[in-house]
């Protein structure tokens, strides 16, 4: 059998859709008609989306913050890790919600940490991670 021929016909027949969608029968579905539901991405490819995703925000928080690659690792991690949950967008709203990012940028670790807990929205909604990304950003000590 011609699975390259398959392909192809699929590939007219189903359309691409690069964002999931509920497809007619109200199924969870992305790509060529692939049903998240049933099928679930291999481990492998969250992984590949993951290190992309890593990738596009290091380049967003680099392009807009140029001054975090002057910090320590540990802080600008902490900073890529915030840009990571966030968004380039959501995170520069930490300057203008209680000034967290110019407190990072004046080198004012402890201010920086409790402004970020500050954000009492965002910290019931990430638990946990919120302080230990605070403690990064505080100490420039490595939590693990």
């Amino acid at each position: 059998m011609n699975l390259d021929k398959l392909a192809a016909t699929l590939r007219v027949a189903e359309g691409c859709r690069l964002t999931a969608y509920r497809d007619s029968v109200g199924v969870i579905t992305i790509g060529y008609g692939h049903n998240l539901e049933a099928h679930p991405i291999p481990q492998a490819l969250a992984d590949q989306w993951l290190d992309e995703d890593i990738l596009a925000a290091k380049r967003d928080l680099e392009g807009a913050m140029p001054w975090v690659m002057a910090l320590d690792e540990v802080r600008q991690r902490a900073l890529l890790e915030l840009c990571f949950n966030l968004g380039i967008n959501g995170l520069a709203k930490f300057n203008r919600a209680g000034g967290t990012l110019e407190a990072v940028r004046q080198g004012d670790y402890a201010t920086a940490a409790i402004r970020l807990l500050g954000n009492e929205r965002w910290v019931g909604e990430v638990g946990l991670r919120a302080y230990r990304i605070a403690s990064m950003l505080r100490t420039g000590e490595d939590p693990t």
